[in-house]
């Protein structure tokens, strides 16, 4: 008797292409896309297109540097962001893996920045900074990045300690730095600056990920960068306030070294408790002047039932709703707004103008 084995031959090659096609979408998924800005002018409008969120404004962009240094990522880094910013010493796109170079970098001939030669304790080179204006809607701001470096190893304690800041201020801020600045750049509970020098192998190694001998990921040139950090500080609502975000190379301009800042992070968004977690807001808040008010979107599907509760500053209960989730006809200033749910209490403060 003759078996047909046709069928099962164009059945195993379906199937064999099938796995290619997945095989090819989790590549995909995984590539690193990192778009080098090619003018002071993109590198301010970035600011605004994928920095900030919440109810933060900001105004008065500037960029001093090399433009190529900077620049937006989207995909798989290897180092627990997405997608957002990329502000480098060098040029942007050598950030981009595998990891082959010892000491990947680009030399622009730019200057250094005072305050980063503070931090670094040692000349600086080819600075790059993004610094702004800004008004916050509530009195609490943050921003999560990574920091990374072609420095690593060889550079730490060497001389070549490159550096960043998030240099902060404005009303009732007295720091050491520029304008009465503080640096929110330090590591968590903590008032260390972070550069090559200060977070390695060898010195707080709990916030340090070692990338050469051996190499663990090669999604990313950088022999070493930080975890994930997110910064906050104290401000004053609906006041002016100015942000200074800095990274030079240290004591030569030679390996690069690059600040990874995750999109929409830099906010005035408030966290709250939940549990024993920390969870961002589970919706976001869209100003409406034309009815004088705002809408409120979720960000996800929420179980159960839920209310947002809105109050004035005295506290005062102004509305409530539960199903048209629109505030309209408020007079202009700060409300708390409240979500009950199952999930837990979410609150934020909403600048109505």
């Amino acid at each position: 008797m003759k078996t047909h084995k046709l069928p099962f031959l164009i059945l195993t090659k379906a199937f064999g292409l099938f796995l290619f096609f997945l095989f090819t979408l989790q590549l995909q998924s995984q590539t690193l896309v990192i778009t080098e800005n090619s003018s002071p002018q993109e590198a301010t409008q970035m600011v605004h297109d994928m920095l900030v969120s919440g109810g933060i404004q900001v105004y008065n962009v500037q960029f001093t540097g090399y433009p190529q240094a900077s620049g937006t990522f989207s995909g798989d880094a290897g180092i627990g962001l997405s997608s957002g910013l990329l502000l480098t010493s060098g040029k942007a796109s050598l950030a981009m893996g595998p990891n082959n170079s010892h000491g990947a970098g680009r030399n622009n001939g730019v200057g250094g920045d005072a305050d980063l030669s503070v931090l670094a304790d040692d000349d600086t080179f080819d600075a790059r900074v993004l610094d702004f204006d800004f008004i916050p809607s509530t009195g609490n701001i943050s921003l999560t990045f990574v920091f990374a470096s072609e420095e690593y190893p060889e550079g730490v304690n060497a001389n070549w300690n490159d550096a960043f800041g998030i240099f902060l201020s404005g009303p009732g801020i007295e720091g050491p730095f520029t304008n009465s600045a503080i640096n929110l750049a330090v590591l968590p509970e903590t008032d260390i600056p972070i550069s090559v020098n200060t977070v390695n192998s060898n010195s707080n190694a709990l916030f340090f990920v070692s990338n050469w001998n051996p190499v663990v990921n090669n999604y990313t040139q950088y022999d070493g960068y930080t975890v994930v950090i997110t910064v906050n500080a104290t401000v004053e609502p609906l006041l002016t306030h100015h942000l200074k975000i800095a990274i030079a190379d240290g004591g030569d301009g030679s390996f690069d070294s690059g600040l990874w800042i995750k999109e929409a992070s830099f906010t005035d968004l408030l966290l709250t408790r939940v549990g024993n977690q920390t969870a961002a807001l589970p919706f976001v808040v869209i100003q409406d002047k034309a009815s004088h008010g705002f809408e409120v979107r979720l960000k996800e599907a929420i179980t159960g039932d839920l209310e947002f509760h809105l109050y004035d500053v005295l506290g005062r209960e102004i509305s409530s709703q539960n199903k048209n989730l629109r505030f309209t006809g408020l007079k202009q200033g700060v409300y708390s707004l409240v979500l009950h749910s199952r999930q837990g209490i979410f609150s934020t403060k909403v600048l109505v103008n």
